[in-house]
């Protein structure tokens, strides 16, 4: 699993790339976006191919952040499979999608 950090024009953008499963969530360094969670955050998903209850444990304390700081998740381009496991575990009331 890769992910990616950048700020633009007051965004943060993330790219989320391979498998967000219980071994990759333990080693990813979210503290980028937890420090910008007062800001829209924009995660392009394109190359998510997988997401495990750890990987959306992982996005709901950084929902949890955006939440309390007044910022915002985007999902985009996001894959039929990983949209089934957003909508089965309720997530897709959290973030918005494009």
């Amino acid at each position: 699993m890769n992910i990616e950090f950048h700020v633009s024009d007051g965004v943060v953008y993330g790219s989320l790339d391979g498998r967000l499963d219980t071994i990759s969530a333990q080693t990813i360094d979210i503290s980028d976006f937890i420090d910008n969670a007062d800001k829209k955050i924009v995660f392009d998903c394109t190359n998510l191919t997988f997401i495990s209850s750890t990987g959306l444990r992982l996005l709901l304390a950084l929902y949890k952040e955006c939440l309390a700081k007044g910022g915002s998740i985007t999902m985009k381009a996001v894959s039929p499979l990983i949209m089934s496991v957003f909508q089965i575990s309720g997530f897709v009331n959290m973030f918005s999608f494009e």
